[in-house]
């Protein structure tokens, strides 16, 4: 851990990640508890919801019902969602993203 806080631990381009419910509702299928999957691919950062999400009744911020991107070295707080600015860049991360895992 230090080292890569000192920055001389592995060197990663992307990173993967999904946030799942709290409560699993189908331990045979973990997907089924998925709301996001998430990428960080040099500056950039993707946020995409699953279809329950975005289809959703749930108190959702209505932007969690839609992709969001985020130039994380410019907007590290992520407040500015560029999805809408440049969908070339969703689509390419998303693509990168499926590849990992298509989710559910």
């Amino acid at each position: 851990l230090v080292q890569v806080a000192a920055g001389e631990g592995p060197n990663r381009e992307t990173i993967y990640g999904e946030i799942f419910r709290h409560d699993i509702p189908d331990s045979d299928d973990p997907a089924a508890g998925l709301f996001f999957r998430w990428i960080i691919d040099g500056e950039w950062k993707l946020i995409v919801p699953t279809e329950d999400v975005a289809q959703s009744t749930y108190a959702w911020n209505p932007e969690d019902r839609q992709p969001q991107l985020y130039h994380i070295t410019a907007d590290p707080l992520e407040q500015n969602n560029l999805a809408e600015k440049q969908p070339e860049k969703v689509k390419q991360l998303t693509a990168k993203l499926n590849a990992w895992w298509p989710g559910k």
